[in-house]
């Protein structure tokens, strides 16, 4: 098979594992919001601080070199092994050590237990990391699609049976548990590479001068997601918290289906071809289109209806999540495309600005937190929603510079979807009125389907209009360009 082929054929592959990943997700949502509270979610969100601190010091930022580096032997992947493997057992026994210190904090005696037994993710993510960063860099990424979706299906069968026999927040321990576990075999059966005892000083030497900066930015960046939860919890309380967090998800699982499938592939494909800027900026340049015309109606779309699916769906006790999650879908587009940054400066050897770039912005997410705690979650979004649009602009100024990308250039690719979305969720709002009158909330079912239909119609044919050339060029020439970037 050619190579062209390969990797339209393995990006089909990963779309459709994906479509059912996030259908498993959003089946198993829908089990688990019924079965548990506000607070069990709450519970959980308050370890999101402290575990996801700890997966990225378990890390060490090495997939990140494995992928990037150009030439990469046995002997460096074995060093890395060692190495992750080493720091995911350390930071299991200090964060099962921190356990008393979360309960003490938030003031809930069942964060004790909970960090404890969810800490043991960490010593099993040391035996996969390597093998996943090898994985990504042979572009595998129909097997790793493919795996995600088996440990995603195994461990949301696990949560939701723990969950029906009454063991609350258990069950989401439970749920990550089993996944961790579950991708042990399937990562180290499809990589076919068993770690020497092997450990080089030099090799690590060598990789660590590139992941240290990519474990900083990972580090302050992880604070400046994870301040709203630290904050609310500890002021608003388990429940603000739980609602919170559970409008950052649902917004987030979309977003992360369409950005995460483009952009795996991106890093390694830019990675090949970093010196040679003008095809950089070109396949940057497609991706980003390729991102925005799905994610920007989406996201949109997703804030004219919420008012509607999330009762229905989920039931009425998470109606106060509308509003959070309707600043949330705004955030959720700029950052569909911000997630970009970070690749493109790693993939041109510039982790070290990447670093600065994010030292530079906490400050300034922090204090957005802060100010929008008096009203509430829903201020506290705002205020994030505010800084990030703020630093989208400049960040990808910035960015744009290492690859000789104008702002306007940038700016272009994102104008037509932008607008499309714009009138599409300005055209769904006013009908609403209309279709809302006639059908009756008692009818929410058809009346959701009678907006998502007008949402496409409006926007397709909006989009359609606008850019109908840029629609073919973007889509097919992405693929065309990838395949030439791993001659």
């Amino acid at each position: 098979m050619s190579l062209i082929r390969q990797i339209i054929s393995g990006a089909a592959w990963n779309i459709g594992a994906q479509v059912s990943s996030q259908v498993i997700s959003l089946v198993s949502m829908m089990f688990l919001v019924r079965w548990l509270s506000p607070d069990d979610f709450g519970l959980i969100a308050m370890c999101v601080v402290l575990k996801g601190l700890a997966f990225v010091f378990a890390n060490l930022g090495l997939s990140a070199a494995i992928i990037q580096k150009k030439e990469i032997d046995a002997l460096y992947l074995s060093t890395a092994f060692w190495a992750s493997l080493g720091a995911g057992i350390a930071v299991t026994v200090t964060v099962a050590a921190l356990g008393p210190a979360m309960a003490w904090f938030f003031q809930r005696s069942e964060l004790s237990g909970i960090v404890a037994v969810s800490s043991l993710t960490f010593a099993f993510g040391g035996l996969t990391t390597t093998h996943h960063a090898l994985l990504e860099r042979r572009m595998a990424f129909r097997s790793l699609s493919f795996i995600d979706l088996f440990v995603q299906l195994g461990a949301s069968l696990v949560g939701i049976a723990a969950a029906a026999q009454g063991y609350g927040y258990w069950s989401l321990v439970g749920r990550e548990i089993s996944a961790s576990l579950l991708s042990l075999p399937f990562l180290w059966g499809v990589a076919r590479w068993v770690p020497r005892f092997r450990f080089c000083r030099r090799r690590f030497k060598d990789l660590f001068s590139f992941s240290m900066y990519v474990l900083g930015s990972n580090l302050v960046n992880f604070f400046n997601r994870n301040g709203d939860n630290l904050i609310i919890g500890k002021f608003l309380g388990a429940s603000a918290l739980g609602i919170y967090d559970f409008a950052y998800n649902l917004m987030l699982k979309p977003l992360q289906y369409i950005s995460f499938t483009v952009g795996r592939s991106l890093f390694p494909a830019l990675s090949q071809i970093q010196t040679d800027k003008a095809q950089v900026r070109d396949i940057y340049l497609k991706s980003i289109k390729v991102i925005s015309l799905i994610t920007f109606p989406m996201m949109g779309g997703m804030w004219t209806i919420s008012p509607n699916v999330i009762p229905l769906v989920f039931g009425e006790k998470w109606l106060s999540a509308v509003p959070v999650f309707q600043i949330l879908c705004l955030v959720g587009a700029l950052q569909s495309v911000g997630t970009t940054v970070g690749t493109v400066l790693l993939s041109q050897d510039r982790s070290d600005l990447a670093f600065k770039m994010t030292i530079f912005v906490s400050p300034f997410v922090w204090f957005a937190f802060l100010a929008g705690l008096p009203w509430g979650i829903v201020g506290v979004a705002k205020a994030y929603a505010i800084v990030s649009l703020c630093w989208w602009l400049v960040s990808h100024s910035l960015t744009n510079r290492i690859i000789d990308l104008s702002m306007k250039s940038f700016l272009l690719q994102l104008a037509s979807p932008a607008c499309a979305s714009a009138i599409m969720m300005v055209v769904v709002k006013y009908a609403s009125i209309y279709i809302d009158g006639q059908m009756g909330l008692n009818e929410l079912p058809l009346l959701l389907g009678a907006k998502i239909s007008l949402g496409a119609f409006v926007y397709c044919s909006v989009a359609s209009i606008m850019h109908r050339r840029q629609l073919s060029i973007a889509f097919h020439g992405l693929s065309a360009k990838l395949a030439l970037a791993r001659k």
